[in-house]
């Protein structure tokens, strides 16, 4: 009796493990349903991605924010959070609902909103990519959410009609998926636009300085003036571009500063020394995270004296960031000033 029992539990067996290989292969043998990839690292090694199921909703949701730098990524993991975003983000973006009055528009963040449950959050989480885009033409599709090197990357592909509309746009894409594939650090999430990585590390600077403030530059834009109140501010006026070295010694001095410990309006001499002519500085630093802009406007003109150690600081910081700046050749190759100023 148990030599038949055996026969056909090893018979069950067989016919189970054929069906499984029917379905998970196809003609030639190759797995369909197992989404697991492998790419070839830089130092060689083969790293294992794997595919995320996820549905994704796209929100124009307002145009140019100043100070903002994309792609920025939020996670939302519970109905409290989203509430939050939403009355903590109102005022920055667009995120009431919208009439559907014609095909090419979109939803509203507050019509998507409804959708977004507190029975969602129980198995579900979501993953806001914003994004500004030249024109509002500009549609998005999510192409994939992977897991991949320890985080998760998300490729998306720009849909750009052949004529565009000359108009900024932001757009919340909302991604949802199961909570458990969520990664605990938001750093750990790649954006990857158009097949290419979009850095999120960030760093760029503004810096005015001079009698009044009559010299200024842009990191961003590279542009330099050397001075604002000329007749013909054109020829004071020049592109400037700064080596990585450069820029990456003003960002520790920037960081090692600490400029988010400074007031948005600074006197570094606490209001104890005066001169005239009084000069200007206006330290302005963009990065992913944040914006900050610190001004000292009509201060004691020089860098060096000073009677307290933070103003100090904030001055020498100052001092170096112009020297970086006039000792280019850029700089140089601009005409003397027009006016003296006394």
């Amino acid at each position: 009796m148990k030599k038949y029992i055996f026969i056909i539990l090893v018979i069950i067996l067989t016919i189970c493990v054929t069906i499984a290989t029917v379905i998970l292969c196809d003609k030639d043998g190759s797995v369909d349903d197992i989404s697991v990839k492998t790419k070839e690292s830089t130092d060689g090694e083969e790293i294992q991605s794997q595919d995320i199921d996820f549905t994704a909703e796209y929100i124009r949701t307002g145009s140019y924010i100043e100070g903002n730098v994309y792609p920025i990524v939020e996670t939302i993991c519970s109905y409290e959070a989203l509430t939050e975003y939403y009355e903590s983000n109102k005022e920055s973006y667009y995120l009431e609902r919208r009439d559907k009055s014609y095909e090419d528009s979109t939803l509203g963040f507050l019509d998507a909103y409804d959708s977004y449950t507190e029975d969602f959050f129980e198995d579900k989480s979501l993953i806001f990519v914003i994004l500004e885009e030249p024109s509002g033409s500009i549609r998005h599709k999510v192409d994939y959410v992977r897991r991949a090197d320890g985080g998760i990357n998300i490729g998306i592909d720009p849909i750009v009609p052949e004529a565009c509309t000359d108009d900024m746009a932001l757009w919340h894409i909302i991604i949802s998926v199961d909570k458990i594939e969520l990664p605990k650090n938001e750093k750990s999430i790649r954006i990857f636009y158009d097949s290419k990585e979009m850095p999120r590390e960030y760093f760029a600077f503004s810096f005015t300085w001079g009698c009044y403030g009559v010299s200024f530059y842009d990191s961003e834009t590279g542009i330099l003036i050397k001075e604002k109140n000329a007749t013909y501010p054109h020829k004071y006026t020049t592109n400037l571009t700064l080596t990585k070295e450069q820029l990456n010694e003003i960002s520790t001095l920037i960081e090692e500063l600490d400029i988010n410990s400074y007031y948005d309006r600074y006197d570094p001499h606490n209001g104890k020394l005066h001169s005239s002519p009084s000069m200007t500085l206006v330290l302005s630093v963009k990065t992913e995270d944040y914006y900050k802009s610190v001004t000292a406007e009509d201060i004691a003109l020089g860098f060096d004296e000073c009677s307290n150690q933070k103003g100090r600081k904030f001055l020498s910081v100052c001092k170096r960031i112009q020297q970086i700046i006039t000792e280019s050749e850029e700089w140089k190759a601009l005409p003397e000033y027009e006016f003296i100023y006394s």
